[in-house]
């Protein structure tokens, strides 16, 4: 079980996970209804701006529940090892938003809308690293991008919350750079998304 809550914008209730599901629990009526029944973890779960809502990633592809329903929406299906949605890779987390930041998505300010980033990993070599902390050392093999070495390419989604396949961002223009999608955000009116590229 998890001891973190998450409280909602309002602070009348908060969210806690409990054996691979989601729970919200109701300050008021000292009630915790389930959100999830859905075998594998959530992770990276945040209420949208209204509250009504709860996204997560599952199995790498982005979900949103409904809070007092509870009802999923799935909004990507091509999650694998390989593709990433929602979730920041090793690369994307260290260097780029911060390590131990894993979360990749960002909800529009009217609870419409989430943008995503999508990463593939499936031209990122594997590297080999020795746990030392056991008493007999295992070796971990992860995906991971040495100096010259292909990087995961990224796209940025754009999905609404009552689900239907994600508009995603043209950046082809920046193809010859091989980009990097370092900052994204909403304009205040949630009108659009902003973002910015580096090159490598």
């Amino acid at each position: 079980m998890s001891s973190a809550l998450t409280f909602n914008p309002s602070h009348d209730g908060a969210l806690f996970q409990f054996a691979d599901d989601l729970y919200f629990y109701d300050f008021g009526t000292a009630r915790a209804s389930r959100l999830t029944s859905t075998p594998g973890s959530e992770d990276e779960a945040t209420f949208s701006p209204d509250g009504r809502h709860v996204a997560f990633v599952r199995a790498n592809n982005l979900v949103v529940a409904d809070v007092a329903t509870p009802h999923e929406t799935v909004l990507t299906t091509d999650g694998s090892p390989q593709i990433l949605n929602g979730v920041l890779d090793w690369l994307y987390q260290e260097e780029l938003y911060g390590r131990g930041r894993f979360r990749g998505y960002w909800w529009s300010p009217d609870s419409s809308r989430i943008a995503f980033l999508q990463l593939d990993e499936r031209h990122v070599l594997a590297y080999t690293i020795t746990d030392h902390l056991p008493y007999r050392p295992e070796l971990e093999v992860s995906p991971y991008p040495k100096a010259g070495d292909p990087n995961p390419i990224a796209r940025l989604g754009i999905s609404r919350i009552s689900g239907g396949n994600p508009d995603w961002v043209d950046l082809s223009s920046y193809a010859d750079v091989e980009p990097l999608i370092v900052n994204v955000d909403w304009t205040p009116a949630a009108s659009e998304v902003v973002f910015q590229i580096q090159d490598r």
